[in-house]
C-alpha cells in the first residue's frame, strides 16, 4: 500500500466533514501531482474531479476548501489536457483558485497559484505572460522555502525556453542555495536537470567543452535525485537528456546505456512540457543511436 493510499484511508474515518474529506482528497493530489504520478492523482480526487478542464464539485465547500480543489483541478487539468483549449480552461480553475486565496489572505496559496499558471503559459509559448504571474508569485511568497525554489526554477525554465541562457544561467547559479536538503528530491533532481539543459544550450552557443562536462554531472546528479523521488516519468525524460547530450558529444556507446534506461520507464503524459530534449520514445533517435554503437 502506498502512502498515497494510506492517507486516502482516512476518509473512513467517519468524524471527518466535507470540508475535511475535499481538502485531504487535494492534499493527496497534489503530492501525487508532484511525483508526476497523474492518473492517480486524478482518482485521488473521487467525485470531486469532473473531467479535464471541468470545474469541480464544490457544492457545500468553504472557501479556502474550494480554492484548493479548483487549484489541484486546474494543475492535474494543465497536465492531462491535449487538446486544443485544455490550458485556457485550466488557467480559468486555476485564476479563480488564485483569485479566492488572494481575498481570504492566504498569499503563500496565491503565489503557487500564479506558478501553476505560468506553467499553462509556458506551454502555450506564451513566456511574457509566464514572467508576469512568476513575478507575481515570487512577491507574495512568505516564508517557504520550497515555494520559492520552484518559482525559481520555473523563471529559470521560462528563460531557457525564450532562448535567454545567459539569463537563466545566472538565475540558477545565484539561487542554487534554495535547492539543498529543506526541498524534496523532485524539486532538486528538476534544479540539476535545469542547469544541465542550460549549460549544453550555453557551449553549444559558445563552443565551451568545460560546459558540457559540466551538464554531464548536473544530468548524473539530476538522475540521483529523481531516483530517490521515485518519479519514474521524470528520471526518464532526464536519462534520455543526458543520452542525447552523450550522443551529441559523439559518446555513442554511453549515449545507447543511457537510452537503455529512459525506454525501460513510461513515457511522461503530455511530452510538450517535458523538458526532454528529445522524445525517450523518438524512434529517429533510437535508430541513430543504435547504428553509432
Amino acid at each position: 500500500m502506498t502512502l498515497a493510499d494510506e492517507r486516502l484511508r482516512e476518509l473512513d474515518n467517519p468524524t471527518l466533514n466535507e470540508d475535511e474529506r475535499a481538502l485531504l482528497r487535494s492534499q493527496v493530489a497534489a503530492d501525487l501531482i508532484h511525483k508526476g504520478q497523474y492518473e492517480a492523482a486524478r482518482e485521488s480526487l473521487g467525485d470531486l474531479w469532473r473531467g479535464v478542464g471541468q470545474r469541480p464539485h464544490l457544492e457545500g465547500l468553504g472557501e479556502s476548501v474550494s480554492a484548493e480543489v479548483l487549484l489541484q483541478a486546474g494543475v492535474l487539468s494543465g497536465w492531462l489536457g491535449k487538446v486544443k483549449g485544455a490550458q485556457d480552461a485550466a488557467k480559468d480553475l486555476i485564476g479563480e483558485s488564485a483569485a479566492l486565496f488572494e481575498r481570504l489572505g492566504e498569499s503563500n496559496r496565491a503565489a503557487a497559484a500564479r506558478a501553476e499558471l505560468a506553467l499553462c503559459y509556458w506551454r502555450e509559448g506564451a513566456y511574457s505572460e509566464a514572467r508576469v504571474m512568476l513575478e507575481q508569485a515570487a512577491a507574495s511568497i512568505r516564508n517557504d522555502a520550497s515555494l520559492k525554489a520552484k518559482t525559481v526554477l520555473r523563471f529559470a525554465m521560462v528563460e531557457t525556453y525564450a532562448g535567454r541562457y545567459s539569463d537563466a544561467f545566472h538565475l540558477l547559479r545565484d539561487y542554487a542555495p534554495l535547492f539543498d536538503e529543506g526541498v524534496s528530491h523532485t524539486l532538486r533532481g528538476s534544479f540539476h536537470n535545469e542547469l544541465a539543459r542550460v549549460l549544453r544550450r550555453l557551449g553549444t552557443a559558445e563552443r565551451r567543452q568545460d560546459y558540457f562536462d559540466r551538464a554531464i554531472i548536473e544530468y548524473t546528479a539530476a538522475v540521483y535525485h529523481a531516483e530517490q523521488a521515485q518519479h519514474e516519468s521524470y528520471l526518464a525524460r532526464i536519462e534520455n537528456n543526458l543520452a542525447f547530450l552523450l550522443y551529441k558529444l559523439g559518446r555513442y556507446r554511453d549515449a545507447h546505456e543511457h537510452l537503455d534506461r529512459a525506454q525501460t520507464t513510461p513515457c511522461t503524459v503530455n511530452a510538450s512540457a517535458s523538458n526532454a530534449e528529445a522524445s525517450p520514445c523518438s524512434n529517429v533517435f533510437t535508430a541513430r543511436c543504435s547504428r553509432k554503437r
